[in-house]
């Protein structure tokens, strides 16, 4: 647990991620728009066998010019937001961008989100 190899959930947290079964494939990418604290994001990056790399910070449009898995994990509260970043770095999951906004702020226009198969 202390190393980042084991993360507790409860059921409420394992549920989303096997519902929506991202599979680990090029072209999946996944918005997570109730991201805080990290133990759905970074279940769904096991699922998705944590493939790309992709620096934890607020940049959206990165995965265009990476062509990786990507995750995009939402979250708008600060203290909330810190902790995801946390939790995600500690779990080592390399493929998730964690974005620091309201996901009912960002335009489903976005180019940044027009690949996104899973949400």
């Amino acid at each position: 647990y202390l190393s980042g190899k084991l993360i507790f959930q409860d059921k409420a947290s394992c549920m989303p991620a096997v519902v929506l079964a991202p599979p680990p494939a090029e072209d999946t990418v996944v918005i997570d728009a109730t991201a805080a604290p990290g133990n759905k994001t970074s279940h769904l990056s096991a699922l998705m066998r944590n493939k790309g790399k992709v620096p934890l910070f607020s940049v959206r449009s990165l995965f265009q010019w990476l062509n990786l898995y990507q995750i995009f994990a939402f979250e708008r509260d600060t203290h909330r937001f810190s902790t995801l970043k946390k939790m995600l770095l500690k779990a080592g999951c390399a493929n998730v961008t964690a974005i620091h906004c309201d996901f009912l702020s960002v335009s489903p226009a976005d180019k940044a989100y027009a690949a996104v198969t899973h949400m």
